[in-house]
């Protein structure tokens, strides 16, 4: 699978107003711009200008070359044209979620104290609900989706798993966006950690349910997207 560039100018975008607005910034920005904010909100790590700045758009591109390169070395490669659309938007949340957490870093930089631990959870939440929406549709691939032993060896735990993850992805999502609105910033945090945890738990123990199942299942140490 061959993603055509021409029609990333979404992604492309992002990133480049990544860049553009660390530019712009960077007159004003002190010598040391926070990068790690605690439980509260509050910064606890600071890096120095340039890093600070100019990192996270450089991970951002990175990581959409990496995203453009997997479907051609894949061993499931070919599967990718079974979800072009999916596979589209996944790359735009996470280039916008890195653009959200940029902006706040630029905020900040200007002196301007936005709380990241309410507006990320809001972000993640939101990102969470909409690609809940996109597990059912992706097919079998050893990088994007749940990608479990199990689901790697079963067709069936495949497909199922990637249900039951859009039927707890998208209201864990909206929840934990509700949260980042109205929850006290402990239990914010604490809460969001233990659904997401209890999230993966339960769907790596589906996926192998699903898996025992599978009268067509075979041996974990021997996955193959198919």
């Amino acid at each position: 699978m061959v993603v055509p560039l021409r029609k990333d100018w979404p992604h492309l975008t992002i990133i480049a107003l990544m860049l553009v607005g660390s530019l712009i910034v960077w007159p004003f920005a002190p010598q040391r711009v926070p990068i790690h904010w605690d439980i509260s909100g509050r910064p606890d790590e600071y890096a120095s200008k340039l890093p600070g700045l100019f990192l996270l758009p450089a991970v951002a591109l990175g990581i959409y070359l990496l995203m453009v390169l997997l479907p051609n070395i894949d061993p499931g490669r070919a599967n990718y044209r079974q979800f072009t659309t999916p596979y589209y938007i996944i790359r735009l949340v996470i280039l916008l979620m890195m653009g959200v957490v940029h902006a706040i870093v630029l905020l900040w930089a200007l002196g301007l104290e936005v709380n990241m631990v309410r507006v990320l959870a809001i972000a993640l939440g939101l990102a969470m609900a909409l690609l809940g929406n996109l597990m059912g549709k992706i097919r079998p691939n050893w990088f994007v989706g749940v990608r479990t032993p199990w689901t790697l060896a079963s067709k069936r735990s495949w497909v199922r798993t990637h249900r039951m993850a859009g039927l707890t992805m998208t209201p864990l999502g909206l929840l934990i966006a509700l949260a980042g609105v109205i929850a006290p910033y402990g239990w914010l945090v604490l809460g969001a950690i233990l659904l997401l945890v209890a999230d993966v738990i339960w769907l790596t123990l589906y996926s192998y349910l699903v898996w025992r199942s599978d009268p067509e299942r075979i041996s974990s140490i021997h996955t193959t997207p198919e």
